[in-house]
């Protein structure tokens, strides 16, 4: 592009509104120009960076994961944050169309901006309003939230009264004569069990997430529990779920298992994610198997698909908060994972995935935490 052309554009740009107009010429003139074909890949999540970019011509996007955050054209900008701090790059940017941008390197900004006190003034107040603006729409979210999350606990209420009428469905066929086999009043009182389980979970989780809001401090509890009793209980929960319905789940179970101490609801939020995105990926008829043992000082649970296995690509960026291959997924399952193994219970979370054959996620919390 000419000179001209460029200066149309960059005079747009809020950061440099208080730079003379012929040290903005001598910025632009020095600056690298980056063509991207459309796209093309600038700069990938986690990337090493010291240049923010305009965009001159064409469109960029801007990804989290797979996620699209934003869209940018003539005049905006990217990567700013880069100019003074050292860290790795955010988020990924690609060129939506073919696309020419303005690469303004920290040693461009250092030898025509830094030494510029209303320059640096006023991109000290983009920024600051910038920040600002963040934080009053990240607020208003976290708000929002927190009114979504208590009016949900509102309605699971009534999952108590849909308890108790089963047991008064059962009661009443009893007394009026209808019989129930051994197998049905089995199902039967499985059933109840699993609302009064799931109901007692919600409850549990969205009485956490209010306190979050509130700043409620709580203690974490670890308690003594049985691993194999709860990894039996998903089992039996998840066996109806859509991804799952027309697979097995094969729970095998070494001798030398015992009970530990852990927060069994976190445990089983673990499981629950690693069986359902293993059941997303097992081809129907197939089985998921879940395995447990105790090497030395812990549990070992293994969590195993024989499904395609894990891109070599997508394997870097697995456990980012975004990331997801499910065309309903939020990228949380295996963040959380993670938080509630290696945060909140010291141990360690890993996978084996080799492409074609499927994977395996591993997961150890210690016997004795603490010791």
């Amino acid at each position: 592009m000419e000179l001209a052309d460029k200066m149309a554009v960059i005079r747009r740009v809020d950061l440099f509104a208080a730079l003379k107009e012929t040290l903005l010429e001598q910025l632009v003139a020095r600056c690298r120009e980056v063509q991207l074909s459309p796209n093309e890949l600038l700069f990938d999540e986690g990337a090493a960076g010291d240049s923010m970019f305009v965009v001159l011509r064409g469109s960029v996007v801007i990804l989290k994961g797979h996620k699209r955050v934003a869209e940018l054209g003539p005049g905006q900008y990217l990567g700013e944050m880069a100019l003074v701090e050292s860290k790795p790059r955010s988020a990924a940017v690609r060129a939506v169309d073919e696309a020419i941008l303005l690469e303004l390197s920290e040693a461009d900004f250092e030898a025509h901006v830094a030494g510029q006190p209303r320059a640096l003034l006023s991109i000290v107040r983009v920024m600051s309003e910038r920040i600002r603006t963040d934080l009053v729409a990240m607020v208003n979210d976290m708000r929002a939230l927190a009114i979504f999350t208590h009016d949900i606990k509102n309605n699971i209420m009534p999952l108590t009264m849909v308890e108790a009428d089963l047991m008064d469905v059962r009661a009443c066929l009893e007394k009026n004569g209808g019989t129930l086999d051994e197998d049905a009043r089995e199902l039967f009182d499985e059933a109840c069990d699993v609302v009064g389980r799931t109901r007692e979970t919600l409850l549990t989780l969205l009485n956490t997430s209010l306190n979050r809001f509130k700043r409620v401090q709580t203690n974490y509890v670890k308690a003594r529990s049985d691993i194999v009793q709860i990894i039996h209980e998903t089992a039996r929960e998840l066996s109806r779920h859509a991804a799952l319905v027309d697979k097995t789940i094969d729970v095998e179970v070494a001798t030398d298992v015992g009970e530990a101490t852990f927060n069994a609801l976190d445990i089983k939020r673990v499981l629950q994610n690693l069986v359902i995105n293993a059941g997303c990926v097992t081809p129907p008829g197939g089985s998921i198997y879940v395995s447990v043992h105790t090497p030395a000082d812990s549990i070992h649970v293994k969590v195993k698909d024989l499904g395609g296995g894990i891109p070599d690509e997508i394997r870097p960026r697995l456990f980012k908060e975004t990331l997801t291959t499910k065309k309903d997924g939020n990228g949380l399952g295996l963040l959380s994972c993670k938080t509630v193994i290696e945060e909140n219970h010291q141990g360690r979370l890993w996978y084996e995935s080799e492409v074609g054959k499927g994977t395996v996620f591993h997961f150890t919390i210690p016997l004795n935490p603490g010791a």
